[in-house]
């Protein structure tokens, strides 16, 4: 990462291409936030293109004095749809209640879990066709020829919008970020499976460096570019002092998402006796 670091120092620009990005309310937020602050103190301008939607998700907070310019763009996806018709003000009470106007995406439905992972249908569900469109315009305005840009999934559309700048920009220096699977490697539910590689393998082959939350995704991403690396989030100085029984919940999590990576069949039962 080393030599990376170098090349990104000797840019003056960074544009961030992030559906999750506060204020947007994410989880994923978080990660991006924190990667994206520390490369902005190598440049001397950041931009960043996010979603709309944080109108109708809600927001978190975070200091964005780091980025000179910003542009949410127009968004009309699931998350979309989900929230902006999936809730009503009871005027009566003023709480809000849950409106079930779109059927719910379950993990145990196959055929939608397998559209949500497929081109292009993974843009439409997650970013949008608006989304899509206005990102690469605003990209390609914003971005200059030495620009280092960075891009996250999920949404998969930030790395197509980012990957179609690399193409009209190729000097352009570009971090294809992961923050999970796309899909889990010992079931991999898409439509056309040997389809969606190839797609990968074209876009991803464009980045100059593939970063991963995990070492498994970092592996499981080496075989669309053999610059893959892993940089795992960072752990709040805060957790030394947790108390035990929180401490041991957050652990008992962690211990059942690794059990989800590992293709043996082994059973958590088998994990939580060691």
């Amino acid at each position: 990462m080393k030599s990376e670091v170098g090349v990104i120092t000797h840019r003056d620009h960074l544009l961030i291409v992030c559906y999750a990005y506060p204020p947007f309310k994410s989880i994923g937020s978080i990660r991006n936030y924190y990667f994206t602050k520390e490369l902005s103190k190598c440049v001397a301008s950041t931009d960043l293109l996010s979603t709309s939607n944080i109108n109708v998700v809600g927001t978190i907070e975070g200091d964005l004095s780091h980025i000179c310019n910003k542009k949410y763009l127009p968004t009309i996806d699931y998350t979309f749809f989900k929230e902006y018709f999936g809730k009503r003000k009871n005027s009566k009470t003023g709480t809000i209640q849950s409106k079930k106007i779109i059927v719910e995406i379950k993990h145990t439905t196959t055929i939608l879990e397998k559209l949500t992972n497929s081109f292009p249908f993974n843009i439409l569900f997650y970013g949008g066709i608006f989304y899509l469109i206005f990102g690469i315009i605003h990209g390609l305005r914003r971005s200059k020829k030495n620009s280092v840009i960075y891009s996250s999934f999920i949404p998969y559309v930030d790395h197509v919008i980012a990957y179609i700048i690399k193409l009209c920009k190729p000097n352009t220096f570009w971090i294809a970020d992961f923050r999970d699977f796309q899909t889990f490697p010992h079931e991999e539910k898409l439509i056309f499976p040997r389809f969606q590689h190839w797609i990968n393998r074209k876009i991803f082959s464009k980045a100059d460096i593939v970063t991963n939350v995990t070492a498994a995704i970092a592996d499981y991403n080496s075989k669309y570019n053999a610059n893959s690396i892993c940089i795992t989030n960072g752990v709040p100085i805060d957790f030394i002092t947790v108390n035990k029984s929180e401490k041991q919940q957050i652990l008992f999590f962690l211990l059942c998402i690794q059990a989800c990576f590992i293709k043996a069949k082994e059973t958590l039962k088998v994990f939580l006796q060691r």
